[in-house]
């Protein structure tokens, strides 16, 4: 009897095999998105780091041909962007970034760890010093941007736990200096303030380290190139209105109801 049942397998061997292929591949794809369902099911549960709400967005663009001679006239034309924003009964805070939350525009740096021999990328912005008010970005230790930054010998730098914990793992990065030692035109880059993990790419984006540049929108003539200045893509405002936000921002506003 076992013998006969081998033997119709064997003659039906081309259709077994077809079926039992086309179960493996199914439970390959069901598999493929159980996994994937529970990997960003489990990303949205996890806190931003920043509030959207009443927050609108603003794109700013350079014009064609723009180059470094027009600069300090882009950076004029910023704050002044920024003021007039300011000036509307509506909007409680504005603020000015590179990269704005969501936005497809990223920034990317990385870092190899000589102890571990490991190496790890982290998100890179520079903004004004309103932002933290605009996106309700929360302090865990140190401060925030401000006017003590100005003429500083440093440039100031916030991060977050993440990129905290992969640079120092339990120890206070405040105060600490996250430039690159190989560096040859080393400036220091000094940690004056930890935020609590921020993903910028919005809720279903993997947690990674983060960190944050000071904009002070000014023209720097004696610094090295890049370091002159730099107007930002985006402006941010909080507003007092219900109206939807608007999808294409890099100034920032924030709004109260």
């Amino acid at each position: 009897m076992i013998r006969h049942l081998f033997k119709l397998v064997w003659n039906r061997k081309r259709i077994n095999f077809l079926v039992t292929l086309e179960i493996s591949l199914s439970f390959l794809v069901v598999f493929a998105v159980i996994v994937f369902a529970v990997y960003y099911t489990d990303n949205y549960r996890r806190p931003l780091g920043f509030d959207y709400q009443n927050v609108w967005y603003i794109g700013v663009e350079r014009r064609a041909g723009s180059g470094k001679k027009d600069l300090p006239q882009q950076l004029e034309i910023s704050n002044r962007l920024l003021a007039a924003l300011r000036e509307f009964g509506e909007v409680e805070s504005a603020a000015g970034a590179w990269g704005a939350p969501y936005s497809l525009g990223d920034w990317t740096g990385g870092r190899d760890d000589k102890k571990t021999g490991k190496s790890f990328e982290f998100g890179v912005n520079r903004v004004t010093d309103d932002l933290k008010d605009v996106l309700g970005l929360q302090m865990v230790s140190g401060r925030w941007f401000g006017k003590e930054d100005d003429g500083a010998s440093y440039k100031p730098v916030v991060i977050n736990r993440k990129l905290a914990r992969d640079l120092f793992g339990d120890e206070d990065p405040v105060g600490k200096d996250i430039s690159d030692p190989e560096d040859k035109e080393k400036i220091e880059q000094r940690v004056v303030g930890l935020i609590d993990d921020f993903r910028k790419k919005g809720e279903f984006a993997e947690l990674s380290g983060y960190v944050i540049y000071r904009n002070d929108l000014t023209f720097k003539p004696e610094a090295p190139e890049g370091e002159r200045g730099e107007p930002p893509r985006a402006l941010r405002a909080n507003t007092v209105t219900r109206r939807p936000a608007m999808s294409s921002i890099s100034i920032t506003i924030s709004t109260r109801l």
